[in-house]
């Protein structure tokens, strides 16, 4: 049904944890550092919902390395976690033959925020722009991004974004993939990234969706979620490319519910047709699949469905936990950031735990990894995304030894 599947040869991560899948890794196994109110923007909300934000020492130690900092947040954190991952490109790709596809919703909102306030703080701005502020809204469009990593790395081939929700870093990886299959490039950096944003803090606060509190997948009284920040990356190439790639993007699947602009389909039958769809092409049973990172936003909602078709495409089992308690919901980054953590929990023989789960929800029958994690050989991993508008894609990841 398609050709030989993309191998996996790096991969990068920035987030709350820092810098590195090291110190990803330290945080799931140690449960991460709750999240707290945010620094780099204004709440003006009372009380304040908590997020999860990149430190700052990230930043100021590759500061050399990085555009300057105004405005440019997002571009930032992707520049770290894009250099990780194409560390591992060989010498002897063609250039033209390098892709890179890079999901994002939020992009350079945060510019345009930010200028609209120096505007408003200057009064010489009243009746012209202000010429010192103008640079940042560069980074505003959609293709800034993918731009300016293709400039950074020397990348001639496609280079563009995507963005379709909170599935944007996923449907990024998988469009990559397909860029691989259909013979187009040879090698593609993909991944997502989205920073903190007055506009999306106060979007989600406005339709109910912010816990006050670290946030609990798959509890009965889950009580919504925690935004997050960062970025991940993989570097993609045809098999053969890499002399020792650490994992094999086995499939992948989308589907749209059709349904809401927010809410996804009740029955969750969008979900289960894109794991059904990406567990196909990857030529995998449902019980070869040792893990599903699931997209486990901790909404009443998402839980709900997600589940009901977890359950649907599994109707033996499969060990189930999301890691939005240690990063948050990092919207256009948070498939990448599973697709990175599932990657190395392959190399770890590790599943990473759910977040403390006091009370089971009675309605939602999955095996849910606790909290401390499981050690095991883990060879095949899903990895699930769900985004506003009822976008769904599944990631299968594996060692290729199938």
């Amino acid at each position: 049904m398609s050709g030989p599947r993309p191998e996996i040869g790096g991969v990068g991560i920035v987030s709350v944890c820092g810098r590195g899948v090291a110190a990803a890794l330290a945080c799931l196994r140690d449960g991460g550092a709750p999240p707290g109110a945010p620094r780099s923007i204004a709440s003006g909300l009372e009380p304040t919902p908590p997020v999860f934000e990149v430190p700052d020492d990230v930043f100021t130690a590759a500061s050399e390395t990085l555009p300057a900092g105004r405005g440019r947040r997002s571009q930032r954190i992707a520049t770290l976690a894009a250099v990780d991952a194409f560390a591992a490109l060989p010498r002897d790709v063609p250039a033209e033959r390098i892709g890179v596809v890079v999901g994002t919703t939020v992009t350079g909102i945060r510019a345009a925020e930010d200028w609209i306030d120096a505007r408003a703080a200057d009064t010489r701005a009243a009746d012209t722009p202000s010429q010192r502020n103008r640079p940042a809204l560069r980074h505003v469009p959609l293709q800034a991004l993918p731009r300016s990593l293709a400039r950074r790395l020397g990348c001639a081939g496609p280079a563009y974004s995507v963005s379709t929700a909170c599935t944007s870093g996923t449907q990024a990886i998988a469009t990559a993939a397909g860029l691989i299959d259909s013979g187009r490039c040879d090698v593609v950096l993909a991944g997502g990234v989205d920073s903190l944003a007055r506009l999306t803090y106060h979007g989600f606060a406005s339709l109910g969706l912010l816990a006050p509190s670290r946030c609990t997948p798959f509890a009965r009284d889950r009580a919504g979620l925690n935004l997050g920040e960062g970025a991940a990356f993989v570097l993609l190439g045809r098999p053969g490319t890499f002399d020792a790639p650490l994992a094999r993007l086995a499939g992948w699947g989308s589907t749209a519910d059709a349904h809401h602009a927010t809410a996804p389909r009740p029955d969750g039958s969008g979900v289960r047709r894109a794991l059904c769809v990406a567990l196909n092409r990857a030529e995998c049973a449902p019980s070869d699949v040792d893990w599903v990172h699931a997209h486990g936003t901790g909404t009443p909602t998402n839980d709900a469905v997600e589940a009901a078709a977890i359950c649907g495409a599994f109707p033996d089992g499969v060990p189930v936990s999301s890691t939005k308690h240690v990063f948050g919901h990092t919207l256009a980054a948070a498939g990448a950031i599973a697709t990175v953590v599932a990657v190395a929990a392959r190399s770890a023989s590790y599943i990473p735990g759910n977040a403390l789960i006091r009370t089971p929800d009675p309605a939602i029958e999955l095996d849910v990894v606790p909290p401390e994690g499981v050690h095991a050989p883990v060879e095949t991993v899903v990895v699930n995304s769900l985004g506003f508008g009822g976008t769904n894609c599944v990631l299968v990841i594996d060692g290729g030894s199938r």
